[in-house]
């Protein structure tokens, strides 16, 4: 038990700084799963026509965050998809 405590304070600098980095993801989690709570909520007072029109934002939104971390992740600049981006929104058909 000497040593465990030992270890904690040698490396309680780094300790801290993981369960802090791990609060941190918690809160962004809960941040998201509150937005997404907020959202559905406010669709009960939508027309169905406001509903697919919603619908229709929500996925051109999906799609523009797919493209950009897809380009991310290939290794593109930001600077090179940012001005495409606005493009991919436009309604299709």
């Amino acid at each position: 038990m000497a040593k465990l405590g030992q270890a904690a304070t040698s490396s309680a600098k780094g300790l801290l700084s993981f369960g802090a980095a791990i609060l941190l993801i918690g809160a962004g989690v809960a941040v998201a799963a509150l937005g997404i709570a907020q959202m559905v909520k406010s669709f009960k007072e939508l027309s169905p026509e406001q509903i697919s029109r919603s619908r229709k934002s929500i996925g051109n939104i999906s799609n523009n965050v797919y493209y950009f971390v897809s380009c991310c992740f290939q290794g593109w600049s930001s600077d090179v998809i940012s001005p495409v981006l606005p493009l991919l929104s436009l309604e299709q058909g």
